[in-house]
């Protein structure tokens, strides 16, 4: 599940974060095949962030 998407449109940068690593991957590996952010966007690219803290 998609948490949050940004679309910079005069860098051409779009950024879309996800809850789950499993979501984020797979959409990473379809993300050259749709062009979901238009023909302009050419490079895509893969951030893993720290988990938050669980707390208890």
């Amino acid at each position: 599940m998609e948490c949050e998407t940004e679309i910079t449109k005069k860098s051409k940068i779009a950024k879309v974060v996800f809850s789950k690593r499993a979501d984020a991957e797979r959409a990473f590996s379809s993300s050259g095949k749709y062009n979901a952010f238009g023909p302009s966007l050419l490079t895509y690219e893969i951030k893993y962030l720290p988990s938050a803290p669980q707390v208890s």
